[in-house]
């Protein structure tokens, strides 16, 4: 491994939430291939946690947080919804969970249920 790969290898790991990581161990485990960090809309810098075919998942940490940060204030919010119109719009679906659904293994349970789910 070059130096350049494992700086990029830090760098990932230091922007991956511990659900994150479990829901890829869940993935990896279930054999469902997946991409992490994909960037599916052009022309944006917004970035959809996994990829899995038209299948995108977004694991949202900081539910119970007080106060307005991250995902839970105005900006957030409005950038969030902002992020799943524009991949509808391309014709993607997007599944929102939350790390209590990634630890009780419903996200995994739902992703696969989606993808054997003919689309309609």
């Amino acid at each position: 491994m070059t130096t350049i790969e494992s700086i990029r290898q830090l760098r990932r790991a230091a922007r991956e939430s511990k659900p994150e990581a479990l829901l890829a161990f869940q993935l990896k485990a279930a054999g469902l291939p997946y991409q992490r960090e994909a960037k599916v809309i052009p022309e944006r810098r917004y970035r959809f946690d996994f990829q899995l075919g038209w299948l995108l998942v977004e694991v949202n940490g900081g539910v119970w947080a007080k106060g307005a940060s991250g995902h839970s204030s105005g900006t957030g919010i409005t950038r969030d919804c902002a992020k799943t119109a524009e991949a509808v719009a391309l014709g993607f679906t997007v599944m929102a969970v939350t790390p209590e659904q990634v630890k009780k293994g419903l996200a995994l349970d739902w992703i696969q249920r989606a993808l054997a789910t003919p689309r309609r």
